[in-house]
């Protein structure tokens, strides 16, 4: 009799192991349960954006030009990637529960980018097939996890003299005609539906441009025209030059310097 309980307790003993768990181990409710995912998953993106970090940080004296790296389809990159956005200040973002504009989640759509450490921030670099090279920030404060500020795009290298006859009122076009990234905004702000561009709910960030030159960075802030002719266009509403390229955004202030040989040729 006594063996037979033995035994009984120890094919109940061997149930729980194979059910991955002890007699003792208490069952975590649904909220508990989630919360505890949640901390793990945030916990693996750290370790991941960390990785990246220390394997992909190149050093000053390295020539971007000499990496070997894909140039990445400019549409697709630009206006269809589903992991950071063109047209949003990523601080939009910093409150939800999930979000898609992390490091490791860059690397995996597109590739690994080199990076460059600047203080306490960090930048990817890519290149497009249309001669468009792209800057994605990262902060230190959030371990570099998330994307940070806006999405920079450069195609000329420029100074703050270049914009002297740019005025508030001007069109998109005219800040087009001096660097001509702003047209590759402007289109991305065409796509965009009507009623996002247009809220004042706090659901938007403002429609802007962010150009990085050789001595500073400079803003253009729009509002939005609609034609007649169902066109849009987009006139300076405001614009803000910081020679020591730190601007002030909607999760605190992003540092967008660079190095000079990172400017396009």
């Amino acid at each position: 009799m006594q063996r037979t309980r033995r035994a009984a307790s120890l094919a109940l003993l061997l149930i729980f192991l194979f059910a991955g768990c002890t007699p003792s181990t208490p069952r975590l409710s649904s909220e508990a349960a989630q919360s505890q995912a949640e901390s793990k998953k945030l916990a693996q993106e750290q370790g991941s954006a960390q990785y990246i970090v220390s394997k992909y940080t190149v050093a000053p004296s390295i020539d971007l030009d000499l990496i070997d790296r894909p140039k990445q389809k400019q549409a697709d990159f630009l206006y269809q990637n589903s992991t950071f956005n063109i047209l949003r200040d990523h601080g939009f973002f910093a409150d939800y529960v999930a979000r898609t504009d992390y490091l490791s989640a860059v690397v995996a759509r597109f590739g690994p980018p080199p990076l460059r450490m600047m203080g306490d921030f960090i930048y990817a670099v890519y290149d497009t097939d249309a001669g468009t090279r792209v800057f994605l920030f990262f902060a230190k404060k959030d371990g570099f996890q998330h994307v940070a500020g806006r999405v920079a795009l450069m195609k000329q290298r420029l100074r703050i003299s270049d914009f002297s006859g740019v005025y508030t009122g001007d069109s998109i076009k005219k800040v087009a005609a001096v660097d001509p990234v702003a047209g590759l905004y402007a289109h991305g702000y065409d796509l965009a539906e009507y009623d996002w561009l247009t809220s004042s709910d706090g659901t938007r960030s403002s429609i802007a441009t962010t150009h990085i030159l050789l001595d500073g960075v400079l803003r253009f802030e729009y509002k939005l025209q609609q034609n007649g002719d169902g066109t849009r266009d987009y006139l300076i509403e405001k614009s803000i030059y910081m020679p020591d390229y730190i601007l002030e955004e909607q999760d605190g202030a992003v540092c967008y310097r660079i190095l000079t040989n990172d400017f396009v040729k």
